[in-house]
């Protein structure tokens, strides 16, 4: 799921693909310095705006992923570099909860910080 979304966020795939590929429906994301958002449709804004300021990304597995039947979770680093050249890279601190689904396995519930794990 990580090299898909990776591949789709490198070639400037649409907000709904890299969506579909990451998230379910039922998502909740939290992030450092902003709203929770409940449902994957309040988030369709801040992402289209988050995938408009990067390049290409990276995720890194920082921990074994932690599972149990149908819900798993992992501690990830996300390094994104941005899209417009001088711009400083970001780097994130995530804790991503993956549900197994009609679609596999997606990120159910998303929290992120900034910093380098």
């Amino acid at each position: 799921m990580f090299a898909s979304a990776e591949a789709a966020i490198d070639r400037h795939a649409s907000t709904a693909e890299v969506a579909h590929i990451f998230y379910n429906d039922d998502l909740v994301v939290t992030i450092q310095g902003d709203k929770t958002y409940h449902g994957l449709q309040s988030f369709m804004r801040p992402l289209a705006g988050y995938l408009q300021g990067i390049e290409r990304c990276h995720f890194k597995l920082m921990k074994p992923v932690q599972h149990s039947g149908e819900v798993a979770a992992a501690f990830v680093q996300e390094r994104c570099d941005p899209a417009k050249p001088g711009d400083a890279a970001e780097d994130l601190r995530i804790l991503y909860v993956f549900k197994h689904g009609p679609k596999g396995w997606r990120v159910s519930q998303e929290s992120a910080m900034e910093g380098v794990m």
